[in-house]
C-alpha cells in the first residue's frame, strides 16, 4: 500500500518484538508502526501466521523512576512477503492488549 492511501502514515521504529508463530514464538524486528498498523521482520515461521496474532514487545530501555509494561498486541494478518532471510509481515492492530500508553508513546514519540 503506497503511502499517499494511507489513513495514519507509518514511522519507522526499530525495536524487537515475539511474534505468536502457530504452535511457536518467533523473534522479529518491528520496522514501523502507526496507529493502527505494524510491520514486522522474522527470520522464520512467519508462513505460520493464519490470520489473527499477538505481538509482544518489551519494555525499552528504562529512565530512572519510570515503569514501562510488556505492549502486547493482537494483530490481523494483511499482507506477507517473502523476503531473501525470512518474512516480512504486514499487519492490522484489532487490539492493544496491553501498555496502550507505552504503545501510543512507541509510535507517537517518531511524529514528524
Amino acid at each position: 500500500m503506497t503511502e499517499e492511501r494511507r489513513i495514519y502514515k507509518r514511522r519507522k521504529i526499530y525495536v524487537t518484538c515475539q511474534v505468536d508463530c502457530g504452535d511457536r514464538v518467533a523473534a522479529g524486528r518491528v520496522t514501523d508502526a502507526s496507529e493502527n498498523g505494524i510491520a514486522i521482520l522474522l527470520p522464520e515461521h512467519g508462513d505460520l501466521i493464519k490470520g489473527e496474532t499477538r505481538i509482544q514487545i518489551p519494555p525499552a530501555h528504562q529512565p530512572e523512576g519510570e515503569s514501562f509494561e510488556t505492549i502486547a498486541l493482537r494483530a490481523q494478518l494483511v499482507d506477507l512477503q517473502k523476503k531473501t532471510k525470512g518474512h516480512r509481515l504486514g499487519l492490522r492492530i484489532v487490539q492493544v492488549e496491553s501498555g496502550a500508553s507505552d504503545w501510543t508513546q512507541l509510535y507517537a514519540e517518531f511524529k514528524h
